[in-house]
């Protein structure tokens, strides 16, 4: 466990901008634009062909939303589905998702994308 929340404290404290093209972004698209993306971001470098591995063998994704959503809906439900789509991974293989707001609001949100694959 203390191995976890050292993890998700060096995320919290990292001061990177953020990517001009957000992988998240690209996977909201149709599944064939972005299978031909994801193509060619693994051609590109071993490293993002290991990245995206390592993403595709999770068991979930856990999205870190700096943002408060307060008590109208409309922002809630928004977030909850997609918020700016920079930090969300919507990929078939993966079901569950957790999204944890800066006022500390969780959502889980479990996708049935894999039965639509058949």
């Amino acid at each position: 466990m203390s191995e976890l929340l050292g993890k998700l404290e060096h995320i919290l404290n990292d001061n990177s901008e953020v990517a001009k093209y957000p992988l998240g972004v690209m996977t909201s698209e149709n599944r064939n634009i972005w299978a031909g993306l994801r193509t060619h971001i693994v051609q590109k470098s071993s490293q993002n062909k290991k990245s995206l591995s390592e993403i595709d063998s999770a068991l979930f994704v856990l999205c870190l939303d700096d943002i408060d959503l307060g008590s109208d809906p409309v922002p809630v439900t928004r977030s909850f589905l997609h918020s700016d789509a920079c930090n969300r991974y919507d990929h078939f293989h993966l079901v569950y998702l957790f999204y944890l707001f800066i006022d500390w609001l969780i959502s889980f949100r479990a996708t049935f994308q894999m039965l639509s694959c058949a």
